[in-house]
Parts: structure tokens; C-alpha cells; sequence
């Protein structure tokens, strides 16, 4: 008798790997998409700060690390816009310690006409006017590397601190333009600048004969401190 192969088993086996080829098949296919969907993913909208400061771009070993009241990380990403931009690091921690009332990250404050009605606010640890966000915006991002993709917001610390540094150096470079040379002179005049604008600063020197106001002096008060005991004395 000639054996009859089970036309049948056999097909029942067959239907039987095939499913369970196309489970598994499927089964990878689960697995591995959540890992896929994240490829590409670069920074959101929400990311509220960009790194600090990167693995290549870490600050030497000469940085001083000061008692103050701000985080080791913003002072590092201080040092290193400083030294990107050639600022003085001490007269940038002065500034930003005199602008935000003793870094103050949150400080908001109102400025207001003699009547007493808000005219604009002033932001974060740069104290960033509300008129001329879009203004310092441009400023981080020329000088100090701020995404433009990210929306500029001046009471997060990293923005704040991009902006701030960028203006000073915006307004270093329009100064030694204009045939300023000495470091601390061109200090004097970024600072004021900063503090009232470019065009009401040459008012002010024009009307008072003298480059030297007591908002500079302020700044540079604190710089002899911090220089001298490695804190504002706070």
C-alpha cells in the first residue's frame, strides 16, 4: 500500500507557521517603533534652556568660581560668553549682580511716567525692557549663540544671560567704531549705554561734560569687591 501523505495535516501545519511568521513579524515591528519615532527629534519649543555650556566648549581651569548667590552653571556659561566675546568676566558678574538686585532670576519691574503709569517692564537677571525684546534677542543670537528656533523669553536665566552679554558686546563694538579704545572707557560706555541707550547717552555727555555716571560707578564699585574678596560682601 503506497502511504497517502495527509494533504490536509499538512496544509493545517503549513497555515500553522505562516501565522506564526507574521506574529513575529509584526511583534518586531511593535517593538522597534518607539525607538524609531524618536530619530530626528532635535529641540521643541518647550525646551525652556539650551545646554549651558557643551563638552567641547568646557571653560580652562582658570575660571574662578566666586561665592555668590548664582548656580556654578551660569556662572560658567557667563565665563565662557565672556571669553567668547572678550568682556571682562568680573564686570559681567557686577553688571548682571547691580541689574538684578543680587541675582534676582525672576525680577520683574515696572517703569512708570510721573503719573505713576506703567510704561514698560524690565526682565529677568539682565533686566531686559520690554520694548526691546526682539532688539536683544538679535543680540544673543549675533554674539552669544542663541537658538533662534527657541522663543526668546528674558526671565529664563540662559536667555537672559545671552542677551544681556550679547548687548554689551553690541554696544562695545559700536563704541570702538566710533574710536573708543580703552578697556575700561569702553566699559563706561557700553554700560551706559545698556542702562539708557546709545543716543541718550551722548545726550547725557553732551549736556553734563562728563562720561561717568552713577550707574557705571555702581558697577565698577562691585567689580573692586568681588575682585578683592571673591563675593559682593553678601
Amino acid at each position: 500500500m503506497k502511504v497517502q501523505t495527509d494533504k490536509p495535516s499538512l496544509k493545517r501545519f503549513l497555515v500553522f507557521w505562516k501565522g506564526v511568521v507574521v506574529i513575529g513579524a509584526v511583534c518586531m515591528m511593535i517593538i522597534t517603533m518607539p525607538a524609531q519615532s524618536t530619530l530626528g527629534q532635535g529641540r521643541g519649543q518647550t525646551e525652556p534652556l539650551q545646554a549651558v555650556v557643551r563638552d567641547d566648549q568646557l571653560v580652562d581651569e582658570e575660571m574662578p568660581v566666586y561665592n555668590i548667590k548664582l548656580d556654578e552653571k551660569w556662572q560658567k556659561l557667563i565665563y565662557y560668553l565672556c571669553k567668547k566675546n572678550n568682556l571682562n568676566y568680573e564686570m559681567v558678574l557686577s553688571f548682571f549682580e547691580f541689574e538684578s538686585e543680587g541675582f534676582n532670576l525672576s525680577l520683574i519691574c515696572a517703569n512708570r511716567d510721573s503719573q505713576g503709569r506703567v510704561l514698560s517692564y524690565d526682565y529677568g537677571i539682565a533686566q531686559i525692557n520690554s520694548r526691546e525684546l526682539e532688539a536683544y534677542r538679535q543680540h544673543a543670537i549675533t554674539y552669544c549663540e542663541l537658538d533662534r528656533k527657541v522663543k526668546f523669553n528674558p526671565l529664563n536665566p540662559d536667555h537672559g544671560i545671552r542677551a544681556g552679554i550679547g548687548g554689551l558686546a553690541f554696544y562695545r563694538d559700536y563704541w570702538k567704531e566710533r574710536g573708543i579704545a580703552d578697556e575700561k572707557q569702553l566699559f563706561e560706555y557700553s554700560l551706559n549705554s545698556y542702562n539708557m541707550g546709545a543716543d541718550s547717552y551722548k545726550k547725557y555727555v553732551s549736556y553734563t561734560g562728563s562720561t561717568s555716571r552713577n550707574y557705571n560707578r555702581q558697577i565698577f564699585k562691585r567689580k573692586a569687591i568681588l575682585e578683592n574678596h571673591w563675593s559682593f560682601g553678601q
